[in-house]
């Protein structure tokens, strides 16, 4: 702007930046709340199902006399 408040110069490249900046960093965000949303549930999921694999039927461990 000069002295007068007239715009003397636009500036579309800086524009575009902020825009395409902010739309990332809000994206980032939503991703980061997603990302802890659902690694907490999909962690235990994961965790029984392979515990339910590793346990053995209570008859395999008797040995006979």
């Amino acid at each position: 702007m000069d002295s007068n408040g007239e715009v003397v110069k636009k500036d579309p490249i800086l524009y575009a930046f902020l825009w395409t900046g902010s739309i990332v960093v809000i994206g980032l965000v939503i991703a980061a709340l997603l990302a802890f949303t659902f690694a907490a549930p999909a962690g235990v999921l994961i965790a029984r199902v392979l515990d339910r694999n590793k346990k053995t039927s209570i008859s395999a461990n008797i040995e006979p006399e």
